[in-house]
């Protein structure tokens, strides 16, 4: 081979290695952008998601208060209530 055609095949063959590395590194950029995109919206929906955890929990948290809130008046109801039946019938002991 001469000079001249080694030459231009090596030029040739760095070009094409020029070419491939920069489509390689336009699709590792492109690659980059799309890992950056999924992590945004990966975050986006855990929070998303954290948000309707977290509003579900505060529901029923104050569901479980009110619910704690009515046992304790139902206990004290009846309590007073088993308290006066006691005494009545302790009044008609007392009086029969």
């Amino acid at each position: 081979m001469s000079y001249c055609k080694y030459n231009n095949q090596s030029k040739e063959s760095e070009a094409e290695g020029e070419n491939m590395l920069n489509k390689m590194w336009k699709k590792l950029n492109e690659l980059s952008k799309e890992k950056e995109a999924l992590l945004k919206k990966l975050n986006e929906e855990d929070n998303y998601v954290h948000q309707i955890l977290k509003k579900k929990l505060d529901q029923l948290n104050k569901e479980k208060s009110e619910m704690e809130a009515r046992v304790e008046q139902e206990n004290e109801y009846i309590i007073n209530r088993l308290s006066k039946q006691l005494n009545d019938a302790i009044s008609k002991k007392e009086y029969a």
